[in-house]
């Protein structure tokens, strides 16, 4: 890939939340990547979630010209107290992690 300004790119708002199921809207994202696109022609995402769906189908639908780096899902699939930022979980919030996983490699 040639040289381009890059930026990471979260559209998430205040009150959304993609372990709650609550992304941002497609206006909300299509608004940021108007506001991106005079500066940056890359963008850096975290996850392949419906976020991420939503980016690249308003890039494809507005024409942008953006290159996209895409995060890979990444969810607990076991507990790690001893982790300095934070992976403690609990057998419920893995046991829907391995729910999860298994129906999106089913689907």
């Amino acid at each position: 890939m040639e040289y381009r300004n890059a930026i990471c790119y979260s559209g998430y708002r205040e009150g959304q939340d993609p372990r709650q199921g609550i992304y941002p809207s497609y206006q909300e994202i299509k608004e940021d990547l108007h506001i991106l696109a005079p500066n940056w022609s890359a963008l850096r995402l975290y996850d392949c979630s419906t976020h991420a769906e939503l980016v690249l189908q308003v890039i494809k639908d507005e024409g942008l010209d953006f290159k996209v780096m895409l995060g890979a899902d990444v969810a607990a699939e076991m507990s790690n107290p001893e982790c300095p930022w934070g992976a403690e979980f609990s057998e419920e919030t893995l046991e829907k992690t391995a729910d999860t996983m298994k129906k999106k490699l089913t689907a």
